[in-house]
C-alpha cells in the first residue's frame, strides 16, 4: 500500500508539470495583457506602458518567461502580483480562509445529506419517500446552480429581506459582541452553502441510493440476514460501508473545491474567496495570482484521486495494492 502511493505521487509530479505548461501557455497567449488595464488612464503614457511591459517581463520570449517561473516555483516562489505588486501567495492565504470555511461547510452539507438521502431512498425502495426524494433530486440537479443562487438573492435577500446577499461580515461587525459575529458570519454563509450544496447533494444522493441498492440485495446481505443478524446493522454495518464506494470517489474528486472555491458562486455572493480573486486576476491578466491558484487546484485534484485510492481500501479490506496492481482478494 505504501509502495503504491509513492509510485503515484511520484507519477503525478510529470502530470502537475504537464497541467502547470498548458495553463502557462493559454494564459500568456490568450487576448490581452496586464498592461490593458491602465490604458483607460489618460495620464499614462505609452513609454509608460512599455517601461511596465519591460518590468514584468512580458518582452521577453514565452519560453523563457516560463523556464524562469519554473525555477521560481522550485523555490515555492510564485512571484508578485501585477495588480499591486503584492507577493501571490500572500494574496492567496488571506483569501484561503474564507474559502475554506465556505467549502468545508458545503461539503458536510452535500454529503451528510446526500448518503442519507440515498441510502434512505434505497431502504424505502418504490415508496412515498423515494418518490418524492429521487423527483425533488432530479428537480435540483436539473437547475442551472447560477440561477438558484440568483433566485435566492432575489427571495430572501430582497424580497424577504432576511439574509445578506453578499460578502462574509456586515459592515457593524467590529462593534458586535463575539457571539454577535458568530451569528453575523453565519447569517451571511447561509445562502452561499445552501446554494452550493444544493446541486450537489442532489448528485450525491444518486450515486449513494444506487450503491445502497447493489449492496442490499448482495450475497453477504442476505448471509447477514439468514444469521438473524437484525435489519438495522445489515443496513450500517453490511451494506452502508460498501455502498460508500462510489462516494469515496466523488470525495477525491471534491477535495480540489475546497481550496479552488467557486468562481461562479463567490462573484455573485461578492464572497471574499479564493475564487473570486482568481476571477479578478483572470480578468485583471495578472499572471502570477492565476498560475498560483492554477498550480495549487492542480496539486489538490491529483492529491484527491490518491487519497480517494486510498480510503478504497479502507472502506473495502479485499481491496489490496501490490506492485502497481489492484487485486481483490475475497473475504
Amino acid at each position: 500500500m505504501k509502495k503504491y502511493i509513492f509510485r503515484r505521487i511520484i507519477h503525478s509530479i510529470p502530470v502537475l508539470f504537464g497541467i502547470t505548461l498548458l495553463t502557462f501557455f493559454v494564459m500568456q497567449t490568450a487576448p490581452g495583457k496586464p498592461t490593458d488595464t491602465v490604458e483607460f488612464s489618460a495620464r499614462v503614457s505609452a513609454e509608460s506602458k512599455q517601461r511596465l511591459i519591460k518590468l514584468y517581463e512580458l518582452d521577453k520570449p514565452i519560453h523563457v518567461r516560463y523556464l524562469k517561473w519554473l525555477f521560481r516555483l522550485a523555490r515555492l516562489d510564485f512571484g508578485n502580483s501585477f495588480r499591486d505588486d503584492r507577493p501571490a501567495i500572500k494574496k492567496i492565504a488571506e483569501r484561503l480562509p474564507a474559502t475554506l470555511l465556505l467549502n468545508i461547510l458545503s461539503l458536510g452539507v452535500i454529503f451528510a445529506g446526500g448518503i442519507t438521502l440515498g441510502a434512505l431512498c434505497a431502504v424505502r425502495h418504490k415508496t412515498f419517500i423515494d418518490n418524492f426524494v429521487t423527483t425533488l433530486v432530479f428537480v435540483g440537479y436539473s437547475l442551472p446552480a447560477f440561477w438558484l443562487a440568483l433566485m435566492g438573492i432575489i427571495l430572501f435577500g430582497i424580497n424577504l429581506g432576511i439574509l445578506p446577499i453578499s460578502g462574509l461580515r456586515s459592515l457593524n461587525y467590529d462593534f458586535l459582541p463575539w457571539w454577535g459575529k458568530i451569528a453575523d458570519v453565519a447569517r451571511h454563509l447561509v445562502l452561499p452553502v445552501a446554494i452550493t450544496s444544493f446541486t450537489g447533494v442532489a448528485g450525491l444522493t444518486r450515486y449513494a441510493k444506487s450503491g445502497m441498492l447493489d449492496a442490499l440485495k448482495s450475497d453477504y446481505a442476505r448471509f447477514a440476514r439468514a444469521k438473524g443478524v437484525t435489519e438495522t446493522r445489515v443496513i450500517f454495518a453490511h451494506a452502508l460501508r460498501n455502498a460508500l464506494l462510489p462516494v469515496i470517489t466523488i470525495m477525491g474528486l471534491s477535495i480540489p473545491g475546497i481550496i479552488g472555491g467557486g468562481f461562479i458562486f463567490e462573484t455573485i455572493f461578492a464572497y471574499p474567496g479564493m475564487g473570486r480573486l482568481g476571477y479578478e486576476a483572470i480578468m485583471s491578466r495578472d499572471y502570477p495570482v492565476v498560475m498560483a491558484i492554477s498550480v495549487i487546484v492542480a496539486a489538490l485534484t491529483l492529491s484527491g484521486n490518491i487519497i480517494a485510492d486510498a480510503a478504497y481500501a479502507f472502506a473495502d479490506p479485499r481491496i489490496r495494492y501490490s506492485d502497481g496492481k489492484n487485486r481483490r482478494r475475497d473475504s
